[in-house]
């Protein structure tokens, strides 16, 4: 799936504005199917992390880092592809203007600290 097909955006959802953004890598084949973010398996996983901490998923702005699918296997998006549509997520924290922002995988951890290692920021 490319930015070219805009019918496979995967956008992001929850309130705007909101106190806390989390942001994924990209969408997987059940996300690209729904046109939600964070569905099926990884919904429930997520969802079950967000009432653990005492949060609503419908208290969260969630999103992606590329808000496409990568095809089958869902492999990790390209710094190319990244670069094509950071301008999405960019859009997103201007509208959202989130207090908090947790980073879910080690792509959007690196897009929005630098080339860091992730065993060294584990918990910051």
């Amino acid at each position: 799936m490319s930015s070219s097909d805009s019918d496979g955006l995967v956008p992001g959802v929850g309130p705007v504005p909101a106190a806390g953004m989390l942001v994924g890598e990209a969408p997987g084949y059940n996300e690209h199917v729904a046109h939600r973010p964070f569905v099926g398996k990884a919904g429930s996983v997520l969802t079950a992390y967000c009432r653990g901490a005492g949060l609503e998923r419908s208290e969260i702005f969630i999103t992606n880092l590329y808000p496409y699918w990568t095809g089958s296997g869902n492999p990790d998006p390209t710094s190319g592809q990244i670069s094509e549509m950071e301008y999405v997520l960019e859009r997103d924290l201007r509208r959202v203007k989130p207090r908090v922002i947790a980073a879910l995988g080690r792509i959007p951890t690196r897009w929005f600290l630098g080339d860091v290692d992730l065993d060294t920021m584990h918990g910051i």
